[in-house]
């Protein structure tokens, strides 16, 4: 397959390369068949991405000569072959370079803009107005705080309970689970109900555990990541406008 891709590769270069004299057309096929030879027929997908397309690469070459010249020098022996994949990787360098500089200076001019400067008046206007607000606001603040803290409180309370109820579950479903193997000699059929209760405790017991540790990894950050968000919300605000 890649001997098939080079050879239809420099078909289709020779075929754009016709407005070229005879010789200097095989003089550039020559170059670039050497050139996919010394690289290897592995590489050849490498050369080809390497070169560009056939068309890119023959309006290279056909750059290189001036029309006066291909209508004057109808043979050359010793011309040489242009656009070399060297310097046309070399040419894209320094155009990315080039860009690149471009749009770190423009970022650097950005930067260095200075920032537009308040008026005395319109920062006395801004300390008049915090000074009225602030008997609003400390009521509000207050009862920001207040709801945060009865928040905080009932999701302790929820916590603690929570947590109370499992471990009576566990320690429950634990002794019952034991006295019904203690009575398994004596009586069965009392003793697997109540093995059969232990291990119906356990069992609801560990799954609300599994739950509450979920609801303290994933839900308690989201909610107090919420909370804290709605606290910051004004004073967020107050900056935004200032």
């Amino acid at each position: 397959m890649s001997t098939e891709e080079k050879k239809a590769y420099l078909a289709e270069l020779r075929r754009l390369l016709a407005p070229l004299p005879a010789d200097e057309r095989e003089t550039a096929l020559i170059y670039y068949e050497e050139y996919f030879d010394d690289a290897g027929a592995e590489e050849t997908e490498r050369v080809i991405g390497e070169l560009g397309p056939a068309r890119a690469l023959a309006e290279q070459i056909l750059s290189g000569y001036s029309r006066d010249y291909l209508d004057a020098q109808p043979v050359s022996s010793h011309a040489q072959v242009p656009a070399r994949p060297e310097d046309a990787a070399k040419e894209r360098r320094r155009e990315e370079e080039a860009r690149a500089e471009a749009a770190q200076k423009h970022a650097g001019e950005e930067k260095a803009a200075p920032p537009p400067r308040r008026s005395g008046a319109s920062v006395l206007l801004i300390v008049i107005l915090a000074i009225l607000a602030l008997p609003l606001l400390l009521p509000l603040a207050v009862l920001v705080f207040s709801l945060f803290v009865t928040l905080a409180a009932i999701v302790f309370v929820l916590g603690l309970s929570a947590g109370c109820v499992v471990l009576a579950m566990l320690i429950g479903g634990v002794v019952v689970l034991a006295g019904g193997l203690s009575l398994l000699a004596v009586h069965t059929l009392e003793a697997l109900l109540a093995c059969g209760l232990g291990l119906t405790l356990l069992g609801a017991g560990i799954l609300m555990l599994l739950i509450c540790v979920y609801m303290l990894v994933k839900v308690a950050p989201a909610v107090l990541r919420f909370l804290l968000r709605i606290l910051r919300w004004p004073f967020e605000r107050r900056v935004v406008k200032a």
